[in-house]
């Protein structure tokens, strides 16, 4: 990313419109290209998984839901977990 301000330099020294919009549409397409790569990246992986993954169980989410025992001096509470599990 070393060197994109010269270059941002050199074409705004035309003063015009164009140039203003060719510098920021030059700036903008630079900076979000990390952005860009890495979207698409995680598109792929999501896109490989479901087609590796179709039609399989690969997490199990259950909730288990119990009361203890009341004692004299506690409220009758109840409590949860949500368990995962992976296959």
């Amino acid at each position: 990313m070393a060197g994109i301000g010269f270059e941002i330099r050199k074409i705004l020294k035309e003063k015009t419109i164009f140039s203003i919009v060719r510098a920021f549409s030059y700036a903008g397409v630079i900076s979000s290209g990390p952005w860009i790569i890495s979207m698409v990246s995680i598109l792929i992986a999501y896109y490989i998984a479901g087609v590796y993954f179709k039609d399989k169980i690969i997490a199990k989410i259950e909730e288990v839901s119990f009361i203890p025992p009341s004692s004299p001096n506690s409220p009758n509470t109840k409590y949860s977990l949500k368990s995962i599990s992976l296959l």
